[in-house]
């Protein structure tokens, strides 16, 4: 069972309506079942869509902490007692892995055979930049990860929600399609990982632009960190 899956299972048995029943039909919707409802779990989080492929946010973001660190591990056996610490800044569209890699190794190493005076940016490739300062202390390595900038994390807040809640909804909706006639409604289960501050004046806001449920009767908005409710609306259509 997934995490998000845990968490919503909880949240649904504290409901007490009903048995909680995990996958009931076996590895095809729905996730969950309580009574005649079929209820689908979904990670809510900021996505990005390219070529009409959707990934998370937050996936693109480790993958590229990853990729960093291991092109800074091959530079350690060049340490002469200058540590730098990085500060990498990227947004999307984003080159294949590879080619990150390959820029990204030749820019480290024009900069360890011809120093220049820190702090500077890097230009590594296309969307992808680095701003190096050099540490005081000494590290036994000579690149450090400090931070690590996604310009696509950014947003306002209503936008951000709005915009994913639609596409998880527009997602699980096709999912379950062909599955819909087998129980008499469904409802979409959302564990928040944005996890952005949300005001009662942002709720009043979704209501608006999120009348339109799709397949879904319920849509449920639940917390990543204590599985308790943040949001609820209902199709009225």
């Amino acid at each position: 069972m997934k995490q998000e899956e845990v968490i919503a299972k909880k949240y649904l048995k504290e409901l007490q309506v009903g048995s909680v029943e995990f996958e009931p039909d076996g590895n095809i919707p729905p996730d969950f079942k309580i009574n005649n409802i079929g209820i689908e779990v979904r990670r809510l989080n900021q996505n990005y869509t390219s070529n009409h492929k959707t990934e998370g946010i937050e996936q693109k973001h480790s993958q590229m902490q990853k990729l960093f660190e291991q092109v800074y591990a091959t530079f350690d056996k060049q340490y002469s007692g200058r540590s730098f610490w990085t500060s990498l800044r990227f947004c999307r569209p984003l080159e294949d892995k590879r080619v990150i890699r390959s820029y990204a190794k030749k820019s480290l190493q024009e900069f360890i055979d011809n120093p220049i005076p820190t702090p500077t940016t890097l230009e590594i490739c296309n969307n992808v930049e680095m701003y190096l300062v050099e540490a005081e202390n000494k590290f036994d390595k000579v690149f450090l990860t400090g931070s690590i900038l996604d310009h696509d994390y950014n947003g306002f807040v209503n936008n951000i929600y709005i915009e994913n809640i639609k596409l998880c909804i527009s997602e699980k909706s096709k999912k379950i399609e062909k599955y819909k006639q087998k129980y008499q409604e469904w409802w979409l289960v959302l564990v928040d990982h944005i996890k952005l501050p949300i005001s009662e004046s942002n709720l009043k806001i979704w209501k608006q632009y999120l009348s339109n449920t799709e397949k879904f009767s319920k849509i449920l908005i639940i917390s990543e960190k204590d599985g308790e409710l943040i949001f609820s609306f209902q199709n009225y259509l």
